[in-house]
Formats: structure tokens, C-alpha cells, sequence
């Protein structure tokens, strides 16, 4: 979820349910302000810190609720008089994506617990201020197994039956766990009482269970006589706990029938799971189940679906470290003198105890299983042809890695059928990966909607990006099983929370589905995402008072690769009735909730809107169309007032009339009519090829400005006088170096002592020129007489001397400057330069400070003679 948003009118706004909770925004690495990217929203490193102190809210429980002043849900209308818990239906937030943008109190009132003044707020006058706690302790797990041994259980049902609950007495139960066995046909027999498990009860009691079938059905006779086991009187009140595992295949034909019993069932503190066993078995398991917060199973000739019927409802609610996790459930069918050979992945965090557990008709089959390690060692073992089981159990550690299973069919004229359950427990270093799954509903009435959720954890970590594929049946049909997604689109909530979850539409024909799940790793892309609870990546919004000392400790909490595994879930079933066919569209696409916007250029006036494409129904198959509206005012797109559809010719980019496949990514270039400093906020519905259409998607709010052209236009200022300074630095650097050079390449002469005329008057006519360049009032008296040999006058307070002069230094001269004074006349001469490969040196810059205005500068030349103290003046 983002920590901002842009508000209808163009401004950013920090995500919260009730904006009178006020703050301000932080930086939470530099403590100091917030910057602002090209969207007009803060950088990620921005927070809002809510106010602590304030006392103008006094909701929402769902934003914040460690906040002092929170105590109520945000409603439509404020309370009191006030807006202290005013709903804001802008905000991103997941209470607006998922809902609508409706507030926790319009949804809590349209369910049925509340409609119509149904159960009203309790007064709470007189109520203690400090609750009570009791503190109870789970029991050992006490469960009955009630069995169908009427007629139409004979053959193959029964043997199976036989098999699944030996294989629960002997591999499944944990020691210390309570088991007892009714039989039920015309009348209910107790074959044993609760029997705690250890190793010796294990085989006493797998020889309780039925060898026979014969007469009518009374499911509620089993019932009866489980209840007596569990020592609970459904005409008695109790608090005694139980579980019942009902397995029937007909339609109950002896009272008591489940309908009678149901409403004294449902007071008391039982769960019943039940198993129907063909298509006409009594409707009424799935009413049981529902009663008592139970599992519904289905199964079907040719499916093992009841091996993983008694495990999954056996280990509901157990420890994961306790129960073993399925790696592998499949039914085999192998033609006379057929070999088969499978694979299967152990990995480090299921390598105790692993079992490998065959199942087959021990009358007519006539086979030959080898497990095979990963090393290439071979393990068997005897069959036990009284249930027809053969299992392959190996000690701790199991190596990780492919195991293989090899069977071969002995037999070269008949068929054979084999089940296989191959299951392991926990590793005691760490916690499992695990595979669950679960349908919404236990019965459905289209339009009613079904999902199927996989959940897929390491522990309580989210296992992340894993293939997941289920499998739906129906009376032995396959039909198109739901694309489960983890993306937070279509029917899954929580992107990236472990949950995998898909719609199901694929209706077929009324009755009983069920569904097995196959979850397995996608090579390094599957993560296990450390730091994320399953489910939900945090119970509340984080506190920024506290983001910045956990920073660090967030970063170490990397996602992790899970490696290569494999498990198998069976997610149990549901019943269809009514319209459940697929000759009638009855269902729209799905609402988008992924809804993005982000403002392309500004001066083509261009919006880009992505999002995950829904099917024709829900999230299967293909839209028809899309419509898409925006306003300019968030309100009035809300309440459908004045809003504007994005037509084709206002499309760059994509397609209002082809939408992609179910899932794909959208992308939509759109144009807007202007843009400015305000806001623009949009929705899309999706329609499909009867009209169907799907509610209006998440609103997206954008700002029209041109946020990136005021941080271009400032990144660019500051370039340029960059560049700018670098030039003029390297230009004065160039003229120096060039003055320098044209002043050293000049060739100097020795001067003599005694100078002839034409010498005298050639450093006449220096004096003259350089004298001329400082004093431009000199240039007329140099054109007066250009053919006189002789300077004129110069003015006062300049030294002239046209013969070489002997200049007394002042004693204490100072080396380091060479400064010469003149008497009279001072004359400074600036750190004469060394001499080494020549006799005279010429310098310029001198200074007459003598008679002389200030800061009048006269540039003359100087020759230094270098042997004698003797400063000849030109």
C-alpha cells in the first residue's frame, strides 16, 4: 500500500482512513524534510508522523490503533457533530481497493448480523473496565471414525475404506491421540471405544475395522453411537470435545436420519467431517459439516481421495511438527507386465520419518514395488495382503533429494491399479514447507461466487512465486480448475502474503466438487519472504517513530530461496445446485483493484494506466471491452456526476476493444483534454460479451502539473552556470599563461653603460609608447611631431631620465622584494624575478608613489643590471 496519494486537488497527501489526524512528514534516514519526485509525491524514504498530542480524531481502528486517541471504525457520516472519524474514500488504502471506497461501518452494515437494526451496539454502562481472561488448555485429540458398511460400500469402496483407516491408525495418529470405530448400516455398531495410541494399540485396533457389507443406511444411527463413545448426551448439556470422520455412500433410507439430529448437533461442541463416497451419497453430509465447522471430502472411483480425506481432516488444527506433510497422492493404473517408475522430491525441511505407502486390491493383484534413494540403494518391504498396504517406512535423516518409486505389474494378462501416499514428517532443525488449501463455500447457487485458496508457508513465512495448480472433478469429470494468482488481483487480496487464491466458474452440472492441489517450486524463483506473516504482511500500518531504528534490521530479513520441493493438498469439496451449467453467462468480469496512473508527458497531455486484465467471467477467459471515466473532480466520479469517458480516439496505446487474456498486464496511453494545477482521478469497468459488467475498479487520483519540469528546469540552472564557470576559469587560466609566454619568448639585450644616440633614442620611444598606453592625452602630442626624435615633456610627478642614472639604495633594503627607493622619488618595484641565463631582466608594473595622484599607476620599463646596484630608468 503507498504512504501517499495525490488529492483532488493536485496536492500529496499522506494515506490515512480519517484526515483530522494530523502530522507532519519526515525523512526517516536524515530526520530532516521530505524531497518530491516527478509525480508530485514523496520520495520513498518519506513518512508521516502523526500528531500524538492532537485530540481532533477519534478514529479509525483500522488505520492506526496504537494511536492515544483512536477508539472507533471510520463511518460515511461523522459522529458527534465533528469529522473526528470521517471516512476518506480517496485514500488508497486497502479498506477502499477492496471495498469500494466504503467506510468499515457501511460494510459491517450491509452484512446480515446487522441489517435492519439487527444485533445493536451493547450499552456498555455498568460493564467492568478491566477484563477477564481464562486460560484453557487443549486435550488430547479425541476422534471417532464412523463407517459405512451397508450393501452398496462392497468391493472396491470398501477396500479402500479399509486402507485409508489403517493407514490413519498406523501412520497418521499421534501417539498419545484418541481413536474408537462405529459401524453404521440398518444399526450402528461400536467396534471400540476410545483407544489411545501407542505402538501396541496401533495394531489391536487396525483388526476393529470392517471386513463386510450388508443392508440399508442410517447415518444418524452412527452418529448416536459416536456421541456415546465421546461420552456426549444430545439431550444433555456438556462441554466434552470431540471429532467425527463420517464416510458414507448412499442416501440415508432408516431413521434417524441426519435431519433429525442436526439441530441438538449443532449446540454442542463437536467437529464432524464427512466424507460422500460417489454421487448418492445423502446431501445432507455437507449440512453436517457446515453445522459443526467441519471439512467436506469427495470421492470418486479412481482417486485417492480418501487417503487424503482421513489425513487432511485427521491433521486439522495440529502442529505442523506433528503431522506428516504430503509429498505425493495419485492413483496408478498399470496394463499386464506394466513397469512404472516416478520421481519425487525430499528436501532439508521434511527429512524425518519418511513413509512410502502403496495400496492395491491384495486378491488380484500380483506386484512387485522397490523404493529406490537418492544414492541408487533400494528399499521394500512385505505387502501386507490382509488390507492390500504395502509400506516402505525410512528411518531419520532421510537423504535429501529424488527418490524413486518403481512398480511393476507381475500380472501380463490383467490390469492393476495402485494407490500411492507418500508423506514425511518435519525436520527438527527447522519448520516445514506446507501446502493447504480450502474452498470459501460449501455449497453454492450461481451467481454465487466460489474461491479456492492455497495457502503455502514456511512456518507462519509466506512461500512466495510457487506453481500452483489445482485439479477439479466432479463424478470422475476433470473441469477447468481456477488460475490460482498470489498478485492481489481478482479474487486474492494480499499481493506476495503466501495465499494463493482463484475464482471457480467452470460449472458443469449440479453436484458435489472436489479439488486436489499440487504446489511446487519454480527453480530460484520461489522465495521464501522473511518478515511477512502468512496472510498478511503486517496487522497494522507501521509506526515512522520506529521505521528508522529497524531499517537496518529490515534490510537483513532477505527472501530466501526455498529450493527444489514438492507437496499435495486436497482442498475438500462443495455442492452446486441450481443454474450450475455452462450454457448461461452468469457471471461479469471481475473489478479491477490494481488500478496505476502516472502522467506521461505534460506537454502532450499524455496518461499511461496500467492494471491486470480480468476474463468474461471473473478472472476466466476474456473481456468484451473496457470503459474508462475520469473527472477532474474526485466526487463527482464517485457518485457518477458529470464524468467523462475516455473514447477511441483519445487512446495512444492499447485497446478499448480487445482486451487481453485474463491476467495480462494492461497498458492504456491516453490523452486528456488539459492539463494544470490540479488533478485528474480515473476507473475502469470491464464489460463482457452479454453486457455484463464489473463494478467500477480502485479510483486513481494524478496530478496535471508538470512536477518534472520544475526539477528539470532547476537540475538545468544549475549545469549551466557550472559550465559557465568552468569556461571563464580556464579563459583567465589561458590568458595568463599566454601573457606569460609572450613575455619570456621576447629576447633581451645586455644594456651598456654608455649608450649611443640611437640606443637613447630607441628607450625614448619606449617611454613614450608605454607612457602613451596609460595616459591616451599623450597620443596627440606623438602626432604633433612624429619626425622629432625627442619625448616631450612628461607630466608632473613622472620620472624622466634619458642617461643612465646611479640610484643610491637605501641601506636595509629587503632581499626577498628587492624594493629600491629613490630619494625624493620612490619607486617600488614588485619581487624582481631571479636571474639566471640572462644579464638584464625587464619588468614592468611599477609604481610612482611620488607627486604622483592615487591609484595613478605608470607602466614603464625597468632594466636591472645584474652584476651592479645600478637601476637603469627608460
Amino acid at each position: 500500500m503507498p504512504a501517499f496519494y495525490i488529492d483532488s486537488n493536485g496536492k500529496a497527501e499522506a494515506v490515512r482512513c480519517v484526515l483530522d489526524v494530523t502530522g507532519t512528514l519526515r525523512n526517516i534516514r536524515t530526520g530532516g524534510d521530505c524531497t518530491y519526485g516527478t509525480d508530485g509525491l514523496p520520495d520513498g524514504d518519506c513518512r508521516f508522523v502523526d500528531d500524538r498530542s492532537s485530540t481532533n480524531y477519534d478514529g479509525s481502528l483500522m488505520y492506526k490503533q496504537y494511536l492515544p486517541k483512536v477508539q472507533r471504525f471510520c463511518d460515511q457520516h461523522s459522529s458527534g457533530g465533528w469529522t473526528a472519524n470521517l471516512h476518506n474514500r480517496q485514500a488508497p488504502n486497502k479498506q477502499n481497493q477492496q471495498c469500494g471506497g466504503k467506510s468499515v461501518w457501511e460494510v459491517m452494515r450491509d452484512h446480515f448480523d446487522f441489517q435492519n437494526g439487527f444485533n445493536p451496539s451493547l450499552d456498555t454502562v455498568g460493564l467492568p473496565e478491566v477484563p477477564t481472561f481464562k486460560v484453557v488448555h487443549q486435550q488430547a485429540k479425541r476422534t471417532v471414525i464412523v463407517l459405512d458398511v451397508s450393501a452398496s460400500m462392497k468391493g472396491e469402496p470398501l477396500t479402500q475404506l479399509r486402507q485409508a483407516a489403517s493407514n490413519l491408525i498406523t501412520s497418521t495418529a499421534e501417539d498419545g491421540e484418541q481413536i474408537g470405530i462405529v459401524t453404521f448400516s440398518r444399526e450402528a455398531t461400536i467396534r471400540s471405544q476410545l483407544v489411545t495410541i501407542n505402538e501396541r494399540t496401533r495394531s489391536t485396533l487396525v483388526t476393529k475395522l470392517p471386513t463386510d457389507a450388508s443392508g440399508g443406511t442410517s447415518v444418524g444411527a452412527g452418529i448416536l453411537r459416536a456421541f456415546d463413545v465421546l461420552g456426549i448426551k444430545l439431550n444433555q448439556d456438556s462441554k466434552d470435545t470431540g471429532n467425527l470422520l463420517v464416510i458414507s455412500d448412499g442416501a440415508e433410507n432408516i431413521r434417524p436420519l441426519i435431519e433429525d439430529l442436526q439441530d441438538r448437533i449443532a449446540t454442542k461442541n463437536i467437529h464432524i467431517n464427512t466424507v460422500a463416497i460417489g454421487p448418492t451419497a445423502s446431501p445432507n453430509l455437507e449440512v453436517l459439516a457446515n453445522l459443526t465447522n467441519g471439512m467436506t471430502f469427495y470421492h470418486t472411483t479412481g482417486t485417492n481421495t480418501l487417503n487424503e480425506a482421513f489425513g487432511t481432516s485427521f491433521n486439522k488444527n495440529k502442529a505442523v511438527q506433528n503431522r506428516p506433510i504430503y509429498l505425493f497422492s495419485d492413483v496408478m493404473t498399470l496394463l499386464g507386465g506394466e513397469t512404472l517408475i516416478r520421481t519425487v522430491q525430499i528436501d532439508r525441511t521434511i527429512n524425518r520419518k519418511a513413509e512410502f505407502i502403496f495400496g492395491f486390491d491384495p486378491y488380484f493383484a500380483s506386484l512387485s514395488i522397490v523404493v529406490i534413494k537418492p544414492d541408487g540403494t533400494e528399499v521394500t518391504n512385505t505387502a501386507d495382503n490382509v488390507f492390500g498396504v504395502l509400506r516402505v517406512k525410512v528411518q531419520s535423516p532421510v537423504q535429501v533429494g529424488n527418490w524413486r518409486f518403481r512398480i511393476r505389474n507381475d500380472d501380463a494378462q490383467n490390469p492393476a491399479k495402485v494407490t500411492v501416499t507418500i508423506q514425511s514428517f518435519s525436520s527438527a532443525e527447522e519448520d516445514p514447507i506446507v501446502a493447504t488449501a480450502s474452498w470459501s463455500r460449501m455449497a453454492v447457487v450461481p451467481p454465487e461466487r466460489q474461491v479456492l485458496y492455497v495457502y503455502v508457508s514456511k512456518g507462519y513465512t509466506p512461500v512466495i512465486n510457487a506453481e500452483v495448480i489445482a485439479e477439479v472433478e466432479i463424478a470422475g469429470n476433470m473441469t477447468d480448475a481456477p488460475i490460482l494468482s498470489d498478485d492481489g488481483t481478482g479474487a486474492d487480496v494480499n499481493r506476495n502474503d503466501g495465499i494463493y487464491s482463484g475464482y471457480f466458474t467452470n460449472f458443469i452440472a449440479e453436484g458435489r466438487y472436489n479439488v486436489k492441489v499440487r504446489v511446487t517450486n519454480k527453480k530460484s524463483v520461489t522465495l521464501i519472504a522473511h518478515g511477512k506473516s502468512l496472510g498478511s504482511s503486517k496487522s497494522a500500518l507501521p509506526d515512522p517513530l520506529y521505521d528508522q531504528q529497524n531499517a537496518e534490521g529490515t534490510k537483513q530479513q532477505q527472501e530466501e530461496e526455498t529450493g527444489p520441493f514438492q507437496r499435495v493438498a486436497n482442498g475438500g469439496s462443495f455442492t452446486c445446485t441450481g443454474a450450475c451449467t455452462a450454457d448461461r453467462d452468469q457471471y461479469p468480469p471481475s473489478r479491477i483493484t490494481d488500478l496505476r496512473a502516472s502522467l506521461v508527458s505534460f506537454n502532450k497531455k499524455e496518461v499511461e494506466l496500467r492494471f491486470k486484465a480480468p476474463g468474461d467471467d471473473l478472472m476466466y477467459g476474456r473481456a468484451k471491452e473496457y470503459n474508462i471515466y475520469y473527472s477532474t473532480n474526485f466526487d463527482n466520479l464517485y457518485n457518477s456526476i458529470g464524468v467523462m469517458a475516455i473514447t477511441p480516439d483519445l487512446v495512444k496505446e492499447g485497446s478499448l476493444s480487445t482486451p487481453l487474456e485474463a491476467g495480462q498486464e494492461e497498458k492504456f496511453n491516453v490523452i486528456v483534454p488539459q492539463v494544470g494545477d490540479f488533478a485528474y482521478t480515473f476507473t475502469v469497468v470491464a464489460v463482457d460479451d452479454v453486457g455484463n459488467k464489473s463494478p467500477r475498479s480502485n479510483f486513481i487520483t494524478i496530478s496535471a502539473n508538470d512536477h518534472s519540469g520544475k526539477v528539470k528546469t532547476w537540475v538545468v540552472c544549475v549545469i549551466l552556470f557550472a559550465i559557465a564557470a568552468i569556461i571563464l576559469l580556464a579563459l583567465m587560466v589561458f590568458v595568463l599563461l599566454y601573457r606569460r609566454k609572450i613575455r619570456n619568448s621576447q629576447p633581451e639585450k645586455p644594456i651598456q653603460k654608455n649608450l649611443s644616440a640611437s640606443e637613447m633614442e630607441k628607450a625614448n620611444s619606449l617611454r613614450i609608447n608605454s607612457m602613451t598606453r596609460l595616459d591616451p592625452t599623450l597620443e596627440s602630442t606623438k602626432k604633433e611631431s612624429p619626425k622629432k626624435k625627442r619625448a616631450p615633456k612628461p607630466p608632473t610627478g613622472h620620472m624622466s631620465c634619458f642617461e643612465p642614472c646611479q640610484l643610491n639604495l637605501k641601506k636595509g633594503i629587503r632581499k626577498t622584494d628587492q624594493r629600491a627607493s629613490v630619494p625624493a622619488r620612490h619607486l617600488h618595484i614588485e619581487r624582481a624575478p631571479k636571474y639566471e641565463n640572462a644579464d638584464f631582466k625587464t619588468y614592468e608594473n611599477a609604481i610612482l608613489d611620488n607627486n604622483v595622484p592615487r591609484g595613478h599607476v605608470r607602466s614603464t620599463a625597468f632594466l636591472i643590471e645584474k652584476t651592479n646596484t645600478v637601476i637603469h630608468k627608460i
